[in-house]
């Protein structure tokens, strides 16, 4: 989850992207269960994105 947090962080400093729009594929088309279970908990309940603004701030 660290290293996750820590490359969604560099892209969003690197290419100037809101971490207000990190999404899954699965918030965007039902045709798919990327990413999972497992790891869509986590941008369910906002981890993913807190972290990546901790990491950007």
């Amino acid at each position: 989850m660290e290293a996750l947090t820590k490359l969604i962080a560099y892209c969003v400093k690197r290419y100037n992207i809101p971490a207000e729009t990190i999404a899954s594929h699965k918030d965007h088309s039902a045709k798919t269960d990327c990413p999972g279970k497992n790891l869509y908990q986590y941008l369910q309940n906002g981890y993913i994105k807190t972290r990546v603004k901790q990491l950007v701030n």
